[in-house]
């Protein structure tokens, strides 16, 4: 099997992930990702999309660097009924003890920079 790149798991990681249908009622069309955090602190991001198995798998973005080791990770999806756009969020505690949060439009990719809940 091909390495996808997911490499120097930290034992103590939490692991954090959705999934959503990109076509309604098509578990083809699953999309899946997960979010965990490696041995130098860096919370990662994996996507999977379709039923191809694990060479569907890409790992695709550093959501954080330098967070405390076990630090909590949670993410949720939420979907807009009428027009069904979706937004992901990523939430993390930071080096400083701050619940940071990040979100993606899933259309229209990338993430938002850091937001910090103080």
């Amino acid at each position: 099997m091909a390495s996808l790149g997911v490499v120097n798991v930290s034992p103590a990681t939490t692991i954090a992930g959705y999934g959503y249908l990109t076509v309604q009622s098509s578990l083809s069309a699953l999309a899946q990702r997960l979010f965990y955090q490696t041995t130098n602190g860096n919370i990662m991001s994996a996507y999977h999309s379709g039923l191809t198995g694990s060479a569907g798998w890409v790992v695709d973005t550093t959501i954080a660097t330098g967070i405390p080791l076990g630090a909590p990770i949670t993410a949720v999806i939420a979907v807009q009924q009428n027009t069904r756009q979706q937004v992901a969020i990523v939430q993390y505690t930071d080096a400083s003890g701050f619940l940071n949060s990040r979100f993606s439009v899933l259309d229209q990719g990338g993430w938002s920079a850091p937001i910090v809940v103080t």
